[in-house]
Formats: structure tokens, C-alpha cells, sequence
């Protein structure tokens, strides 16, 4: 947080657009570019060329700093659990963590992390819903019923409905702990009461385990299921006020698929009533289940014991000289199929291609092998490796070739930061390609980009120039295409199956 623009400006590069947002009503954290002459901490986003920054709007935080202040800024609570803000708990909580309190003399009345956004073609772009946004409604194209939607249960929200006005909550976290859920359903009763708004329905993830999902089942009201990537699409086309087919493609890391596998990789003939499954990223085994997200070198160590078999082991990559202990038991496992789901999710892909180039093995918060290969390519242009999209209903695209590519160009002397760039064109000419098929098989000329992977703007740079030559692209305006915009899509998604009395 600065204590004012022109202090940001010594430090980072702030367009026109950024400093609209930095100084606007909302107040959000906005990422920015470090400039030439930035001069903090190395501690401070080490190896990021962005910074996330903020300008005062509290009372307090100007009291705190004079204009040419810099404070570096957390939130007040431990990984995972939510934001503690009342003084009693936040000393018991935080005081391992924590050498001085500030205290204030105006209660805290409800937690609200702050919103965060960047900009994308010189407009906003919102990567988390949290003070100065939530409650603002958003304004939908009909009216219909009052609905709970419970969101996923990543980066979760939830969302009530009036009218035509459909009332996103702040960003609620992850729920997978105690504390987050119990702050969840505070949060639902208090959103309710606030708004004098009793649903008559529910709406929810598919996912049979998600706390949010158990949540809705509870309730004793009718409940609507809507599939993960389905209310990824249909967010955007209801931010848009739309209910036409388009070609939505959701790209992430996680969601219960209809044929009991994890998808992620998804291209949708889709409205807010319904979907066809028409292309998606081709199944991948992660040996260990859930482990594969959190090491990913399980992930990269199967692909390449997949190409090349035992000898793998002697190739010149970094990754065989980084392989946990007991690894040939994993893959042992995983040719077994013991412990070892299918995914199609695009986020996976990314980690394999990060564990393969020695960028990250090991991860330690959601995302991070796909963000460092991500800032390990800025700045630099790729060319598309080869891939396959092999025929058939669905289509399957294939990134073996790909990772082939990597292994063979590395040992050729290659630079990992080219190789990166390399890979990132090589999703982007893929998925360039299938919507260019499909647009032709279906005569349908819009295409909703969402999910958490459209959050590397490297990628939606790539892909949103070549596609709007052919395509009107729809991106989304005022919620996050990652999971903190689910909400809006199961809203949508109820809604349209309400009036068709699919309940």
C-alpha cells in the first residue's frame, strides 16, 4: 500500500487504465508492472515482475502513511483459515505470528477481503470479488426466482437472487476446513437477512464432496446441480445478458465431470440451459491422486516414463535429478492403476511442462508451477510444439507430442524461458485450432473464454488475438474466471432450468 499514486509510480509502471482503478470508489489491489527504478525488498513477489498495489481507503491507513509511504500489506489471518477481524480473536489467533496489534475504536462488523484485479485490453480484469464489489448487484436479463447458489469450493462465493438482480458474496476462500465453512454459512445467513431475500431453490456443484455442495442438500429446498464447467460458461453469458449457444470454453484445473472423471479441459456447445461436450484436453492419470496437484513431478515423471518408458530415468532433463524417493513405486501405482484418477484438466498440463523444464516440482500454494512457467516465459515469443487433436466425439487433444518436444529440445541446449514461451503457444495453437473446427461443425460464431487458467494473460493474449479475427469473444466483465465466478453461473443456469420445470 502506498501513501499515494505518484509513490507507486517510483516503484511500478501504472497505465492510465490501472490508476483509474487504483483511485476509483472500489480500491482494490491492482497488478502491476515493477518499473526499471523499483527499489523494495527482494522478499517482496521475488521473481515476479508484477506487483499487486493499493491505495489508502480507510481512515486509519491515512493516518498510518504520509504520501510518500510504502507499507508491505498481508491479510490478518493464517493460511487457509478466514480473515480474523475481531481484537480478542485475532491476539489468540495471530499472536505466533503477529509482535503488535493495531487496534481501532470502530468494531470491525464483518470479515471482507480486499477485490483484486489487473487489466486486459485496457479494461478491468477481475481475478477476486471482495470489498468495494460485494454486494453490488449485478444486473441479469430477466427476473425469476429467489435462488442460493453455493458456488464450488475453491476461491468459493455464493449468490442470492432478487428479481433481476443477482447478489454475489465477497470472496469466501477455500472450504476445507472448519473455520471456513462455519465463516460460510455466517456469511449466507448474514447476506440473507441483509438482503430479506428466503431462496425457494438451490443450485450447486455436482461434486458429491464439496462442503458447499453438501450445504445446498441440506437446506430441504429443491436443488439444481449444475456441472462445473457449465456454470463457468454460463457466468459469462449471463454477464453479458445472453442465452444463445455459444462455444464455451473452460479451461481449469478441477471439476467433477459427468463420466465420473476429472474435467478441465473443456469446449462446450453450451447455453445457460444445457451443454454438449464436444472437444476436451486429453485424460491423464495422476498417480497419487490428489498428491499429483500438490508434487508435480509425479505427474511429469509418468509422461515421460509413458514416452519413453524405464530409460526415462537417463534423459537430460531436470527433473530426473529431482525425483522424490520412491518414485519407481508411484509409477509402479500408477501402471496399475492404483490410486490413480483421470484428469483432463488444462491446468495439469502446466504442470507437467514446469516439472519437465525443472521450474517446480513441489508446489506450495494453488497455481504455482503454472504462474512461475507463466512468468518464466514474459516477454518472450514462443512457437506452437507439435500436438494432436485426434477425431472422434468427443475430440481429444493430445499434448504428448509436445512434452516430447520439451524433453528433445532441452537435451538440444534449448533455454527453459524459450521452451516456455514454446509450450504456452503450443496450448494457445491448439485451442485456436478445435474452436476453429467446432465453429465450422456448429455455425456458431461466439466463443466464452473461462476458468482459472484464463488467468495467465500470457495465454488470453495469445488466444484472444488469433480468435477475434474469426469469432466475437466473451470474457468475464465483473466477476473472476476462475472459481470465485461459479455462482453466478449455477444462478444462470437454475434459473433457465426453473422455467423449463427441470427442478
Amino acid at each position: 500500500m502506498g501513501g499515494s499514486l505518484d509513490i507507486l509510480k517510483r516503484h511500478c509502471v501504472v497505465t492510465k487504465e490501472e490508476a483509474q482503478l487504483l483511485t476509483g470508489s472500489v480500491k482494490p489491489i491492482v497488478l502491476v508492472k515493477k518499473s526499471a527504478e523499483y527499489s523494495l525488498a527482494e522478499a517482496v513477489a521475488p521473481g515476479n515482475p508484477y506487483l499487486g498495489v493499493m491505495l489508502p481507503y480507510a481512515p486509519v491507513h491515512y493516518f498510518l502513511l504520509r504520501p510518500e509511504d510504502i507499507l508491505v500489506m498481508t491479510s490478518g489471518n493464517i493460511s487457509d483459515e478466514p480473515i480474523v477481524y475481531e481484537d480478542d480473536d485475532a491476539f489468540d489467533r495471530l499472536s505466533t505470528i503477529a509482535d503488535y496489534f493495531l487496534v481501532h475504536n470502530r468494531r470491525i462488523y464483518c470479515r471482507a477481503d480486499d477485490s483484486v484485479c489487473r487489466t486486459f485490453q485496457e479494461k478491468p480484469y477481475w481475478l477476486r470479488r471482495g470489498r468495494g464489489l460485494a454486494p453490488a448487484p449485478i444486473k441479469l436479463a430477466t427476473s425469476g426466482p429467489k435462488i442460493l447458489a453455493c458456488g464450488g469450493e475453491l476461491k468459493n462465493t455464493f449468490c442470492l437472487t432478487a428479481d433481476n438482480m443477482a447478489f454475489i458474496s465477497a470472496h469466501t476462500g477455500d472450504l476445507e476446513n472448519q473455520a471456513t465453512y462455519n465463516s460460510y454459512r455466517d456469511s449466507i445467513r448474514h447476506y440473507q437477512e441483509m438482503l430479506n431475500i428466503t431462496p425457494e431453490l438451490v443450485a450447486c456443484d455436482l461434486h458429491p464432496g464439496y462442503l458447499s455442495t453438501q450445504y445446498a442438500r441440506e437446506l430441504g429446498l429443491p436443488v439444481v446441480g449444475v456441472q462445473h464447467h457449465h456454470a463457468h460458461i454460463a457466468a459469462v453469458l449471463a454477464e453479458h445478458g445472453m442465452d444463445e449457444k455459444v462455444i464455451g470454453v473452460a479451461f481449469d484445473g478441477t471439476g467433477y465431470g459427468t463420466d465420473g472423471n476429472i474435467w478441465g479441459g473443456e469446449f462446450f456447445l453450451a447455453d445457460c440451459s444445457d451443454y454438449i461436450r464436444l472437444a476436451h484436453c486429453a485424460y491423464l492419470k495422476l498417480p497419487g491422486g490428489a498428491r499429483a496437484i500438490q508434487e508435480p513431478w509425479r505427474l511429469a515423471a509418468w509422461q515421460l516414463y509413458s514416452l519413453y518408458g524405464p530409460d526415462f530415468i537417463n534423459r537430460a532433463v531436470p527433473l530426473t535429478s529431482r525425483l522424490q524417493e520412491g518414485w519407481q513405486l508411484v509409477l509402479q501405482a500408477a501402471e496399475k492403476g492404483i490410486n490413480t484418477p483421470l484428469s483432463a484438466g488444462a491446468g495439469r498440463l502446466f504442470d507437467i511442462a514446469a516439472a519437465i523444464l525443472g521450474i517446480r516440482t513441489h508446489i506450495h500454494y494453488e497455481g504455482q508451477a503454472a504462474v512461475e512457467l507463466e512468468l518464466a516465459a514474459a516477454g518472450i515469443q514462443g512457437k506452437a510444439l507439435p500436438y494432436q487433436i485426434q477425431g472422434g466425439t468427443p475430440l481429444e487433444l493430445d499434448f504428448s507430442p509436445a512434452f516430447e518436444a520439451l524433453v528433445n529440445r532441452m537435451e538440444a541446449g534449448a533455454d527453459y524461458r524459450s521452451l516456455a514461451a514454446d509450450f504456452h503457444a503450443t496450448v494457445a495453437a491448439a485451442m485456436i485450432e478445435t474452436v476453429g473446427r467446432l465453429g465450422r461443425m456448429t455455425g456458431v460464431n461466439k466463443v466464452v473464454l473461462s476458468g482459472g487458467v484464463f488467468q495467465n494473460v500470457t495465454l488470453l493474449s495469445l488466444v484472444v488475438t488469433q480468435l477475434e479475427k474469426d469469432f466475437i469473444v466473451l470474457l468475464p466483465k465483473m466477476v473472476p474466471p476462475n472459481d470465485g465466478g461459479l455462482s453466478l453461473g449455477q444462478i444462470a443456469v437454475a434459473r433457465k432450468r426453473s422455467e423449463g420445470r427441470c427442478v
